[in-house]
């Protein structure tokens, strides 16, 4: 995880979580409780999402007739 994140571009939030990262492995090496494990990392996730906002799911339902439509075109010559 922190060479994952060392490699991502510099940001404000940045330097907090490579700090979060590095409690995480350390909780991992002394054999945390897997609770602890566990709310780390989700806490290390939400840090990362707010930090670097992504989509985590579409913002509407696919169209069906524009992928019916992308389909004709683009694969049903080889599909």
């Amino acid at each position: 995880v922190e060479t994952r994140l060392s490699a991502l571009p510099e940001n404000a939030g940045k330097a907090e979580l490579l700090g979060r990262s590095r409690t995480l492995r350390s909780t991992i090496a002394r054999k945390a409780s897997p609770d602890e494990v566990a709310a780390q990392s989700r806490a290390l996730a939400s840090a990362l999402l707010a930090a670097y906002p992504v989509p985590l799911a579409p913002t509407a339902p696919p169209d069906l007739a524009r992928g019916a439509a992308l389909y004709s075109q683009n694969c049903v010559s080889c599909h």
